[in-house]
């Protein structure tokens, strides 16, 4: 697995990503395939706008694997803390341990630095947060939509 930098060819690949992880919610909208699609490419391009906008200093990075995109990885190591902002991988590759080899990269990061490693998960996604939960994340609080996760390390 490689990891780089989003860039501007990429954004066909992330559009399909991002489609693939609404999929369920917006197959309970009945919606016809081209207004799932025009939904789906205006949420990508705002949420991508408010991040790079916001999230000044992230890394937006692109996971490769035998040179095609798999998924994204979007992260901010901050002074306080390490924030894992997305990962994403397409749901062929779900289950096949990428999601847990970049937790434990971050996890070596977080320990190195001695700072938290924190993330936020959709209550509606109890996949992901059993991933976190054997990963050692603890629920640090939450808003409606999500569930606020911090993993401390020893020491």
């Amino acid at each position: 697995m490689v990891l780089r930098p989003c860039r501007a060819e990429d954004s066909r690949f992330l559009l399909r990503l991002y489609g693939q992880t609404r999929e369920a919610e917006l197959a309970a909208m009945n919606w016809p395939e081209e207004m799932r699609k025009s939904f789906c490419l205006q949420q990508f391009t705002a949420q991508h706008t408010d991040w790079t906008t916001r999230l000044a200093g992230a890394h937006f990075l692109l996971l490769v694997s035998r040179g095609q995109p798999v998924g994204r990885l979007y992260v901010h190591v901050g002074e306080e803390d390490i924030r894992l902002i997305e990962v994403a991988v397409l749901a062929a590759r779900q289950g096949q341990g990428i999601g847990s080899a970049i937790l434990q990269a971050l996890q070596v990061l977080a320990a190195e630095r001695s700072v938290p490693l924190r993330l936020a998960v959709l209550h509606r996604n109890p996949r992901a947060q059993a991933l976190y939960q054997r990963m050692g994340f603890r629920p640090e609080g939450q808003t409606a939509d999500r569930l606020q996760m911090v993993w401390q390390p020893q020491g």
